[in-house]
């Protein structure tokens, strides 16, 4: 059961979190000192004041980052930034855009033809997330050093029923770990989990529905990994995330607190040797490629 939004806000955020932790993922953390991923994730944000990462986070200082790592040619064509929705209404559009709210997740409206848009209700719900202070929401601090913008992008797959695939690189002191694919975002939305050379860990999951097999990936994987890997240089943990279209990979996002910390991997040994991973610099142990199915 959640918590009242007026009680939310009264409870500081060592005990918020906690309490997040104990309902979403099943069992106290154990933070001196954290075991699993799930532990150290928290325990990191809850120290974080969110001022070393904050360009990062920011869906549009990011765009600069991206460019001087690994190049201008995986970014998502930009259309525009602006912090006044009603800018939409006057601006030269492709027919097929993406709007993003700069600071925060979940934030994303695929318009799959500007000339066809309801803007009489895109627009308050644009205004909505610029005035939505998002670093309340799960204790993010990051997002209080983030300028509210809209990013608005070319949309990738403009003659898809749903947005690309997202694969998601979980990188590790600079080395990528695993890899997430999620797939049939707004229809039936399923994940799986892989090594980074692509095999399947079919006893592994993490928040979403799995698929009955785990897809055959068609991303050129190396490519990805090398990508993740460049970005990812310098930090301690990000989670890398990226789309494959046409032959092309782009850049999505940088995700530090993925889900906000409120969904773990399963079973519980994973997240406790994903730990381990992340402690020691290892790598998965190749026994999750043979364990059997959830």
């Amino acid at each position: 059961m959640s918590l009242p939004p007026f009680i939310r806000n009264l409870l500081p955020d060592w005990l918020l979190l906690r309490l997040a932790f104990r309902r979403r993922i099943g069992y106290w953390p154990r933070l001196n000192p954290p075991r699993s991923y799930s532990e150290r994730l928290l325990k990191k944000l809850l120290l974080d004041d969110g001022k070393a990462t904050a360009a990062l986070a920011d869906k549009v200082a990011v765009r600069q980052y991206v460019q001087e790592r690994i190049g201008e040619q995986f970014l998502i064509p930009l259309v525009m930034v602006t912090n006044q929705p009603s800018d939409l209404l006057e601006a030269q559009l492709p027919k097929s855009i993406v709007v993003k709210s700069a600071a925060g997740s979940g934030m994303v409206t695929l318009i799959p033809d500007t000339s066809k848009a309801a803007w009489n209700e895109l627009i308050p719900r644009f205004t909505a997330w610029l005035g939505n202070d998002y670093s309340r929401q799960h204790r993010e601090r990051v997002y209080t050093h983030v300028t509210p913008q809209l990013l608005v992008e070319e949309m990738l797959s403009p003659h898809s029923a749903s947005p690309p695939a997202d694969y998601k690189v979980y990188v590790f002191n600079g080395k990528a770990r695993l890899l997430q694919l999620i797939s049939g975002r707004g229809t039936d939305i399923r994940q799986s989990i892989y090594f980074p050379d692509g095999r399947p860990m079919p006893s592994v999951s993490k928040g979403f529905p799995p698929h009955d097999e785990p897809p055959a990936l068609t991303a050129d994987l190396p490519q990805l990994i090398e990508i993740s890997e460049a970005l990812g240089t310098g930090l301690d943990f990000v989670r890398v995330d990226l789309y494959w279209v046409d032959g092309r990979a782009y850049f999505g996002e940088l995700t530090f607190y993925p889900a906000a910390v409120r969904t773990s991997f399963l079973p519980q040994a994973f997240d406790e040797e994903l730990g381990d991973v992340w402690l020691h610099g290892t790598e998965v142990d190749d026994k999750w490629a043979s364990a059997r199915p959830l």
